[in-house]
């Protein structure tokens, strides 16, 4: 296993073309992140392969109403947070409990 450490991060979207929101889940699911809800993705990924991947949204083509949100988490904050589905709960506690996540 690698020693890279890696950040929880949650990132949330409203974007009214469907093309542009596909495009944008497909770059996070390339990057390693899971959908846990229609616009809402979360996952661990490197501190550079953030940077990878801010750079890569700053270039799609936004509409002045679309809205895209990177939350970094803590461990805590994550197996804290409420959830009503054992499957993304259990996503949730996998992630926060990965021996490589750190905290920003």
């Amino acid at each position: 296993m690698s020693n890279m450490k890696l950040m929880i991060c949650l990132i949330n979207y409203d974007i009214e073309q469907n093309k542009l929101r596909t495009a944008l889940a497909k770059r996070l699911q390339y990057f390693g992140f899971s959908r846990i809800q229609k616009s809402l993705f979360v996952g661990s990924i490197a501190p550079n392969n953030l940077r990878k991947l801010k750079v890569e949204l700053k270039k799609m083509p936004w509409q002045e109403n679309d809205k895209c949100m990177i939350t970094i988490a803590s461990k805590t904050a994550i197996e804290n947070t409420f959830v009503i589905n054992k499957s993304i709960k259990k996503e949730l506690k996998s992630i926060a409990n990965s021996p490589r996540v750190i905290i920003y």
